[in-house]
């Protein structure tokens, strides 16, 4: 089964990187002229006029809010989908005595309406964020993300006298505390990787996310312990870069290549495409608006998966691009999705194992911190017996995630009853259509030229956040508040100039998708999640 999510970034292979070696950027390359003003950390206050569509991805004034940080859901979810029963009978959690011991049976009273409108989201976003997140530390966290870039930069070869004090060879996490195998996959990466190619794929990852937000994401899944997160941190580059090419492949070729193999006379590229194209058709999984809270709505159709249809490589070639389509709608301080999991009419035809090792591996141990709810709706009255194996592998934070939905009422304690689908017994009048690839889509992808001119400049871009961190890493450690204040002030400045800038870069190192094509994703750093309504 599939999913959605987020989340999460960029290309190995340097004869198309989207960073390349420093060796290999002309001298002459420039910055671009898109510098926006530089926003320091500080509280702005939050904005309750109704907002407008469509959803600008650019950073936003850094504000706080008592939110928890959200933990890795995937496990859970696939083990509903792959193990769930086929029993017609509804689980009601209500009157199950293995109900999931949830403290809160239904999210924070806010209101959906101001996601309606056309917005700008640099002004007036009414989201704050949540503790632990930028713009939101407590001293002791920052310290903790100041010491998470020191053994960063050092990895990265960035010499200096504040990296120099940091080890990261011999960082290793304890076996009974380590379930993926992170620690031999961070001294393979060491071993196999250059300082140079780790910290391209590191940048390529950042896509249009900020840096700090990527790092807290794996400092908050290791509950703050910089070890542990950053051994966990470069296993992840290691998988995107040597193992999965998510930028490399997947998200460059997308489903274009997918159409190209589906007309290949060769049997076996004619099943690749085919079996992508399938899971895209069926809407497996699809993206469809957001809930009460701002955050993207993925639902899952259980019923459209069949075990043995498609070939492994396809399940997860289709599952890290949805994932990763999804980190594309995430508009700051979002950083979280809500899962729908439509279980009716799910019968054990729908069960397939193959794929839950990937999954839980997949979104455990490479896409951190990417829960904001997870509603298991309709789910069979079986599942109460398996979800009592289930919660025992979960982290107490994800369990307290989950909700069981069984009517449209249920729905709409976390979704307006106007945004629920019909399919699932809401009031918007919408249905899932896929929109097959079209000719000249990725034209821009043609102009070589100019893609290696882009890169050249993020490449540019790039290093300077990296002196600049080193000045804010400098300054702090001397205390003297006033270079620490023109230190933060430089750095964010960069960091929002480097997500303006992807936005530029996009059309040349990323197929379009479906929500390309159907203007969800608008190609200039907004998100419009109801386009025509």
């Amino acid at each position: 089964m599939h999913n959605c999510l987020f989340p999460r970034r960029r290309l190995v292979k340097f004869s198309a990187n989207t960073i390349r070696s420093s060796s290999s950027v002309p001298r002459r390359a420039q910055f671009p002229s898109l510098s926006s003003p530089s926003r320091p950390l500080k509280r702005s206050p939050t904005r309750r006029t109704p907002p407008t569509r469509p959803f600008s991805t650019f950073p936003l004034p850094f504000v706080r809010a008592p939110k928890r940080a959200s933990q890795s859901f995937w496990a859970f979810a696939f083990t509903v989908l792959l193990i769930g029963g086929g029993s017609w009978i509804y689980f009601d959690p209500e009157k199950d005595s293995l109900q999931p011991s949830n403290s809160e049976k239904s999210p924070p009273d806010q209101s959906q309406e101001p996601f309606l409108g056309i917005v700008d989201l640099l002004q007036n976003m009414p989201v704050e964020q949540p503790p632990g997140t930028v713009g939101n530390l407590t001293h002791e966290q920052e310290a903790k993300l100041q010491e998470f870039w020191q053994l960063a930069l050092k990895t990265f070869g960035v010499k200096s006298r504040e990296t120099e004090q940091s080890s990261v060879s011999s960082l290793n996490v304890a076996a009974d505390d380590d379930k993926h195998g992170q620690s031999k996959e961070f001294q393979q990466a060491l071993a196999d990787m250059s300082a140079e190619e780790i910290r391209i794929t590191f940048w390529n990852m950042v896509k249009h996310d900020n840096p700090d937000s990527l790092f807290l994401r794996f400092l908050r899944a290791r509950k703050w312990n910089v070890n542990k997160a950053f051994i966990m941190f470069i296993s992840t580059i290691r998988w995107r870069s040597k193992e999965i090419k998510v930028d490399d492949d997947i998200m460059r070729n997308g489903e274009a290549l997918a159409q190209k193999q589906s007309q290949s006379a060769d049997p076996a590229e004619k099943k690749k495409g085919q079996d992508f194209l399938d899971q895209m058709r069926l809407g497996k999984s699809y993206l469809h608006g957001v809930d009460k809270n701002g955050r993207p709505i993925c639902v899952v159709r259980v019923r459209m998966h069949k075990a043995g249809e498609q070939s492994e490589e396809s399940l997860e070639r289709f599952t890290v691009y949805v994932i990763e389509t999804t980190r594309m709608m995430l508009p700051p301080p979002v950083e979280t999705a809500t899962i729908v999991f439509d279980m009716s009419n799910f019968s054990l035809a729908n069960m397939d194992y193959a794929p839950v090792k990937f999954m839980i591996k997949c979104f455990e141990a490479n896409y951190p911190e990417s829960l904001g709810a997870v509603l298991v709706h309709k789910a069979p009255w079986l599942f109460s017996g398996v979800w009592s194996i289930i919660k025992g592998w979960l982290d107490p934070v994800v369990a307290g995630k989950v909700h069981f939905t069984k009517n449209a009422n249920d729905l709409e304690k976390f979704i307006p009853r106007d945004r629920i689908v019909k399919e699932l017994e809401g009031d918007e009048n919408w249905d899932y259509k896929y929109v097959e690839p079209q000719p000249d889509e990725n034209k821009a992808m043609e102009d070589i030229a100019k893609r290696d001119a882009l890169i050249a400049e993020r490449q540019e871009m790039a290093k300077e956040i990296q002196d600049a961190t080193v000045s804010w890493l400098s300054a702090s450690a001397s205390k003297d508040k006033d270079a620490i204040s023109l230190a933060e002030e430089r750095r964010n400045g960069l960091i929002n100039r480097l997500r303006e800038h992807y936005w530029v870069l996009d059309p040349y190192i990323r197929s379009r998708s479906l929500y390309d094509r159907t203007n969800v994703i608008k190609g200039d750093g907004k998100v419009d999640f109801y386009p025509g309504a």
